[in-house]
């Protein structure tokens, strides 16, 4: 049975894409669409580094060869937890401030303040 936890970290994807395969993070877990969700706060962030590098676009070229990538061919995939996820992590949350901020930067944005050109 698959669970969904809302309001929740979560890591979502798109079911169907032409080129690499890559996640998104989600502070709220309201996701839907053709993709699906990876919810597990204790290592969300190693997650989202892991499904975002060479080496698992790469495994899942191996798996799927459509492009098309399915929900089994994601969760028999495995993350080795040693002592660079740290890295892996610090690297991830860097990566969602960078673009936080940036998307904050357009008018757009719910959070938007100002312009940082101005």
């Amino acid at each position: 049975m698959v669970q969904i936890l809302y309001n929740t970290p979560t890591v979502t994807y798109s079911a169907l894409t032409s080129y690499k395969f890559s996640g998104r993070y989600l502070e709220n877990s309201f996701w839907g669409g053709g993709g699906g969700g990876i919810t597990n706060s204790s290592c969300i962030y190693l997650i989202l580094g892991f499904v975002n590098s060479k080496v698992f676009d790469f495994m899942m070229n191996a798996v799927s060869a459509t492009l098309n990538f399915e929900v089994g061919q994601i969760g028999n995939q495995k993350i080795i937890d040693d002592k660079r996820s740290i890295d892996i992590e610090k690297k991830a949350n860097e990566n969602i401030a960078l673009s936080k901020t940036d998307w904050d930067s357009f008018e757009i944005s719910w959070e938007f303040k100002f312009n940082p050109l101005v």
